[in-house]
């Protein structure tokens, strides 16, 4: 598929993490060539608005970091798929997870709010999961990294 990019990610929330307000460590990459992220993210008064603080770290840091993985909560491993649609002006991003057969997560980024999701003709929309909690990856990693079936 054109404007598509392949990504294996690893994904673990740190200590202090809850449903406002996460910290997790991600390393992101594909082939051995990985890159290692720390993400901040605190909720707002609009559910579909989150502030996001991510700052790239060396492996040695992100290796430091998982000594302080939150209890509980299992890493998250998924494969996504980045899909760049020039027509609509949208970023894609499709999350497959290992713990689910039939289902996987799409992700629409938009330059304004105000832009409407188009999804791509072969994507089917089961169901609409932008306000509902259990679909983040956070109540995802709570749940032993299975998605709500």
């Amino acid at each position: 598929m054109p404007n598509c990019q392949e990504v294996e990610i690893l994904q673990t929330y740190l200590n202090g993490s809850n449903s406002k307000n996460e910290v997790r460590v991600r390393q992101r990459g594909l082939n051995g060539n990985y890159v290692f992220t720390k993400t901040t993210k605190r909720g707002s008064d609009d559910p579909k608005k989150r502030v996001e603080i991510e700052k790239r770290i060396s492996k040695d840091e992100y290796l430091k970091a998982l000594m302080d993985a939150c209890p509980g909560a299992s890493p998250i491993r998924k494969t996504r798929f980045c899909i760049l649609r020039r027509e609509s002006g949208q970023y894609l991003e499709i999350d497959i997870y290992p713990t689910s057969s039939r289902y996987a997560i799409l992700e629409v980024e938009f330059a304004s709010a105000d832009n409407e999701v188009v999804a791509p003709e072969f994507i089917k929309i089961v169901k609409e999961v932008t306000d509902d909690k259990a679909y983040r990856n956070i109540h995802i990693a709570f749940n032993g990294n299975r998605l709500p079936e």
